[in-house]
C-alpha cells in the first residue's frame, strides 16, 4: 500500500507525486516504485506481510461515489500511466499538461516521459527497474 512508504522529505522533491494521476487507485504504488527507481532511488518491499490497513470504506466518503467525475479522469490517468511504463502509446496532445507547479517555483514541461518531472527518471531504466523487480 502507499500507506507504507517511508523516506526523507528530499524524495518528494526529487519526484513529486504526479498530479496528472488523478482517481489512480490500482496501480499508484507500481507507477510510483518505477518512478523512483528510474530517478536512483532504492525501492524496498518486506518479504511478509507487517501491516494492514482497513479496507472498510462505509464510514467515510470515497472518490468512487464521484463516479461523473472518475469516469473522466480515469481514462486520461491511465493512459499517462500505460505510457510512462511502456505499455500504451503517448496520452493525445489534447492531454498534455504544462506548467504544473514544482518546489522551488519551476514550471514542468516536457514531451517525452524522461523529459518530464512528473515522469521516468533518467538515473536508471525502466529495463532495469523491471529486472530488479524481477517482473
Amino acid at each position: 500500500s502507499g500507506h507504507f512508504s517511508f523516506s526523507s522529505s528530499q524524495v518528494l522533491r526529487e519526484v513529486p507525486y504526479d498530479p496528472q494521476c488523478l482517481m489512480l487507485l490500482f496501480g499508484e504504488e507500481p507507477l510510483m516504485a518505477a518512478r523512483l527507481f528510474t530517478h536512483g532511488w532504492d525501492v524496498y518491499t518486506p518479504s511478509r506481510g507487517l501491516l494492514f490497513h482497513l479496507w472498510e470504506r462505509d464510514y467515510r466518503r470515497t472518490f468512487f461515489e464521484m463516479k461523473q467525475l472518475y469516469d473522466e479522469l480515469l481514462p486520461r490517468t491511465l493512459r499517462r500511466k500505460f505510457w510512462l511504463l511502456g505499455a500504451g502509446p503517448p496520452p493525445p496532445a489534447s492531454e498534455h499538461q504544462e506548467g504544473w507547479p514544482l518546489p522551488g517555483g519551476a514550471t514542468a514541461g516536457g514531451d517525452h516521459a524522461s523529459e518530464d518531472p512528473f515522469g521516468l527518471g533518467t538515473a536508471r531504466t525502466l529495463q532495469e527497474y523491471e529486472q530488479f523487480a524481477d517482473l
